[in-house]
């Protein structure tokens, strides 16, 4: 299924003999830069060639002095590249510097630092307050209670059998209010 994905935008000739003919439209540009650089070999040969070399290059020089500059500065491509190319990326790299420097380690984290803090100073307060305030009122409240049941539990035999009486009694009258009603 995925071989057929591209078939509608390329084109397959019908039978082999009609997709031969593409073949020469790509050797035509190889030929051509074959051409020319043998016709350069064989310039550059005529002119520097044999005893010819440094005093040819001189005469050029001086035959076309315009020519011998651009050649020279190699047609200004590392002046060109430098002011364009190696100069925009470090202007995009000092931007991206600066907008890293201010939004992502200034607002976003530096901001969740911040956020972060205040939250662990509220939850220090409410831990302080809320959380051991409750604890601390638990312990009173049975620090409270615990006294009020000391009392009751004096380790007399004597006042044990009055409560247990005392509570049976209740339990008998509760009992026969209920019976009647």
């Amino acid at each position: 299924m995925f071989e057929h994905f591209l078939e509608p935008v390329i084109l397959r000739p019908a039978s082999p003999a009609e997709g031969a003919g593409h073949a020469i439209g790509a050797l035509i540009p190889a030929i051509v830069a074959l051409t020319v650089a043998a016709l350069a070999i064989f310039a550059a040969s005529r002119v520097f060639g044999g005893d010819r070399g440094l005093e040819g290059g001189r005469a050029w020089a001086e035959r076309f002095p315009r020519v011998h500059r651009l050649l020279s500065n190699k047609y200004w491509v590392d002046e060109l590249y430098d002011a364009t190319v190696v100069r925009g990326f470090w202007a995009t790299a000092r931007g991206l510097f600066r907008f890293d420097a201010s939004f992502i380690d200034g607002l976003l984290v530096n901001g969740a630092r911040h956020v972060t803090v205040a939250f662990s100073l509220l939850s220090g307060v409410f831990d302080k307050y809320v959380v051991d305030g409750l604890v601390n009122l638990v312990g009173t409240t049975l620090d409270a209670g615990s006294r009020t049941l000391r009392r009751v539990q004096s380790g007399s035999v004597g006042n044990y059998a009055l409560v247990l009486a005392m509570g049976m009694f209740a339990l008998v009258c509760l009992y026969m209010a209920l019976r009647q009603g």
